[in-house]
């Protein structure tokens, strides 16, 4: 949730500081016509909308968590962990946008290619790994209507 939280902000506070600036003339941001500019625009709203919807569905989480259904508390994880996934990999996408309108010629971008994609497919394969073990913990999948006993939920 907190990450959820600090992905929100920052994408939201980068509406209003955005790569290139405003024309001091008209309001305008400079690279308003470029298309690489609408999509950083587009990938950063994403960014932001996953992220408060990963933020909703941890709240909800923790509210289901006193009323005790189990099933519905791990279901709400599931999915902010799946909205959180895909505001990280927006926001990501933002940040290389900005940095190819910003340096379309430096020699910089390769490294940055190969820097930030192998980093998001990390992550990518942590959280599908943690919601993968969630699932089959819970016997979502597997077994659905037999709980079974997984190593993080028995009681030793």
């Amino acid at each position: 949730m907190v990450v959820a939280a600090l992905v929100c902000t920052i994408t939201f506070s980068v509406v209003f500081q955005i790569p290139g600036g405003f024309d001091q003339k008209n309001g305008f941001p400079i690279f308003l016509h470029d298309k690489n500019f609408n999509s950083f625009l587009t990938m950063d709203a994403f960014s932001f909308l996953f992220a408060a919807m990963a933020v909703i569905l941890f709240e909800a989480a923790i509210l289901y968590r006193k009323h005790g259904n189990m099933k519905a508390l791990y279901v709400l994880w599931v999915y902010g962990q799946l909205a959180l996934l895909a505001s990280i990999t927006a926001a990501v996408n933002a940040f290389i946008i900005s940095f190819s309108i910003l340096y379309r010629k430096s020699s910089w971008m390769v490294t940055i290619y190969a820097v930030a994609y192998p980093i998001m497919l990390l992550f990518f394969g942590v959280t599908f790994y943690i919601i993968f073990d969630t699932i089959t913990a819970q016997g979502f999948i597997l077994n659905l209507y037999m709980r079974k006993q997984h190593k993080l939920f028995r009681r030793d």
